[in-house]
């Protein structure tokens, strides 16, 4: 057997097992096995960054359990009582992550294009770590708690669609490169294939679930989304060039680690979430 066929038969044997899992959590999982799945990823995925910053093992699973405490934490105050302290609590915490990937992560990429190198040290990336991966995981739980776990899948759907558009494009169509000296395979063409994917898909889900936000609002909340996605999977490639290696782990056969799964989901999440909860404290705040 060839190492292609191999690695193939091991993408499917992964997609056969996590996939069923993954629908189940979200649709059927009752609250305490949804936050027990989301606080294991949480916790593999912040020892996966530790990797990508070449810290030794053991000073990964310390950063993992650090981050899954303090997630932990976080999902007390969530299922035990969302008021309008906790919600803007909440909402501020996503505008700080929101802002480190609206600015600070395409100055990083910028940087990284034009001089090839990342100029930013390991305290601060693990900071910036932490924050990511925590607004995460709270994020995830909290539209759950708005919208249903069959309107989180859709958000995640969305972002899949975006994923598969692009593939298909690039590989059919691709011609221009989006980000050459970051991740070579990604073209401008593939790009523009996986936004009209996401946003028919963002559509379906809108005329299907009720949101927090009209559709003339998540629409153009979605088209931010789809585009902060992509910029969170060349955030992750930089790392890993950074680091000088292929996957974040070898957790998942044929796909790499769990930040290799997650990396377009670390920022639409958390901006899917900042406008949910925007909504809902501007109308508490409205006059009756």
């Amino acid at each position: 057997m060839s190492e292609i066929t191999t690695m193939l038969l091991y993408r499917i044997l992964t997609v056969l097992v996590i996939a069923p899992l993954f629908f189940w959590v979200n649709l059927y999982a009752d609250t305490f096995w949804f936050n027990a799945f989301w606080l294991a990823l949480i916790a593999l995925a912040a020892r996966e960054w530790g990797n990508l910053l070449r810290w030794e093992t053991r000073r990964q699973w310390r950063f993992a359990l650090m981050n899954a405490a303090f997630a932990f934490l976080g999902l007390l105050v969530l299922e035990a009582n969302c008021n309008v302290q906790h919600t803007a609590l909440l909402f501020w915490f996503l505008v700080i992550a929101g802002l480190l990937w609206l600015f600070l992560v395409p100055y990083a990429l910028y940087r990284y294009a034009r001089d090839q190198r990342l100029n930013l040290s390991d305290s601060v990336l693990s900071v910036v770590g932490s924050v990511m991966l925590l607004a995460f995981v709270w994020a995830t739980v909290a539209i759950r708690i708005k919208i249903g776990g069959g309107g989180l899948l859709g958000l995640f759907i969305i972002v899949w669609c975006s994923d598969i558009g692009a593939y298909f494009a690039g590989r059919y169509y691709g011609k221009r490169k989006l980000a050459a000296h970051i991740s070579p395979k990604k073209t401008v063409e593939g790009f523009i294939g996986g936004f009209v994917a996401a946003m028919l898909a963002a559509v379906v889900l809108a005329l299907c679930v009720q949101l927090p936000l009209p559709l003339r609002h998540f629409l153009p909340l979605t088209v931010l989304v789809v585009i902060y996605a992509v910029i969170g999977d060349l955030w992750e490639s930089v790392l890993k060039r950074r680091a000088g290696i292929k996957d974040s782990s070898n957790i998942l056969p044929g796909h790499g680690g769990i930040l290799d799964r997650i990396d377009s989901w670390l920022s639409a999440m958390v901006l899917w979430a900042a406008g949910f909860l925007y909504a809902e404290l501007l109308l508490q705040n409205l006059p009756a």
